[in-house]
């Protein structure tokens, strides 16, 4: 076996080694994707053009141009998430190779199935390295020339110059976002290749299936969080003596549930706004006197609980919550709602109990999908308009009006 192939296997199983020794068992995953994008092959031979006079003779010898040409890959892989920092992806794919010759005009094109498995580590959020091996299974290989005697225009003519290989492969992946990276890789030619590869293409998971059942990975501590900040979709902090939420927070892309109940927040800080793939926050039983602008930034948000804490009012932006269903802001010290409330198209559920209103917006009236309201002051059960969804359902102290 060539020197780099056991090269390439020895980091594998040095890989394996470190995982096995820093490894603090953080729940497995895996991931199915599909992968495409381009191939640039170097060809690493010399080809020549040799000039024949009249007399038979060789006249001139030529080294002939050698082209190299963008040409398409695509396939499958899985990758397996041993934890925040370790990865396994294994995969197939077809793959075009080949290069131009200018003079005589040729195209060589050797096409392959490809089996890789790499092993990744993350030293970087988003930022993976992967290296390993990989088997290249030839499947055709031919070049063209121009012949006008065909109907393309060229003539395709089978050769035999290549052979199924081994190859060591390494490269980088950076992740884009939730379920889509970017990646690039490099085939390190050894004595047993004639051509070495670079690839760059985009993969895209369409499944996940994790260990423990649930939708994603939670996160129990900031410091988890941040050391991998696109690995969870979501952050449980109940009753940890929070008195900040860190800016580095924007940076979690990935999360959809944010639970920071009964800490000692005084706001948000405007990196949450960042969070567009957040769906849930909870918010309650803090000491919140206001939220960010950037609030509003948060257009895939359907749960929001703020209750208990000490707003006086709520930024203008809320109303750009368009798919906000459940709203609970009661036991606050609010002195009104904005009149955006009313563009909360999709709020089902409004929560306003000892949260300090006297009156309601005019605008609530816009509110044709809301289906229950809890007050506290009966008062503001007799200034809803009448023109409000009929099917709304007041409680009063939980008690039906």
């Amino acid at each position: 076996m060539h020197m780099k192939i056991k090269l390439a296997l020895y980091l594998i199983l040095f890989f394996q080694i470190i995982h096995s020794v820093f490894s603090q068992n953080e729940k497995q995953f895996f991931q199915f994707g599909v992968t495409g994008g381009t191939n640039v092959s170097k060809l690493n031979r010399y080809f020549y053009n040799i000039k024949i006079d009249t007399l038979g003779a060789i006249k001139a010898i030529d080294v002939v141009p050698n082209k190299n040409v963008a040409l398409p890959h695509f396939g499958v892989n899985s990758v397996f998430n041993l934890n925040d920092k370790f990865s396994f992806r294994a995969g197939v794919q077809y793959s075009f190779r080949g290069s131009n010759l200018e003079k005589p005009t040729k195209k060589y094109r050797i096409n392959f199935f490809d089996i890789y498995a790499m092993q990744g580590f993350t030293f970087l959020p988003g930022l993976r390295f992967e290296a390993g091996v990989q088997y290249s299974i030839l499947y055709e290989q031919y070049y063209k020339i121009l012949n006008g005697s065909f109907e393309s225009g060229e003539e395709k003519i089978k050769i035999k110059d290549y052979k199924s290989r081994p190859e060591f492969m390494a490269g980088l992946d950076f992740t884009l976002q939730k379920n889509l990276s970017v990646y690039a890789r490099y085939t390190i030619p050894t004595k047993t290749l004639d051509a070495s590869n670079f690839q760059l293409g985009i993969s895209l998971i369409i499944n996940d299936s994790k260990s423990d059942g649930k939708s994603g990975k939670t996160a129990y501590s900031l410091e988890q969080l941040f050391a991998n900040p696109l690995a969870y979709t979501k952050l449980i902090l109940h009753r940890n003596n929070l008195v900040e939420l860190p800016a580095e927070i924007g940076k979690c892309l990935n999360l959809e549930e944010i639970k920071l109940n009964g800490n000692f927040l005084k706001t948000l800080p405007k990196e949450i706004g960042n969070l567009v793939n957040l769906k849930l926050l909870e918010v309650s039983f803090n000491e919140i006197e206001y939220l960010p602008n950037e609030i509003g930034n948060l257009s895939n948000l359907e749960f929001l609980k703020i209750d208990n804490n000490k707003l006086k009012h709520l930024p203008p932006e809320i109303g750009m919550l368009d798919k906000l269903r459940f709203f609970t802001i009661g036991k606050n010290e609010l002195e009104f709602l904005p009149d955006e409330i009313g563009n909360l198209s999709s709020l089902t559920e409004l929560d306003i109990i000892s949260s300090g209103l006297m009156k309601l917006p005019t605008t609530i009236v816009k509110l044709k999908k809301l289906e229950y309201l809890y007050i506290s002051n009966p008062d503001l059960f007799t200034v809803l308009p009448s023109s409000i969804n009929p099917r709304l359902k007041v409680y009063l102290f939980g008690t039906r009006l």
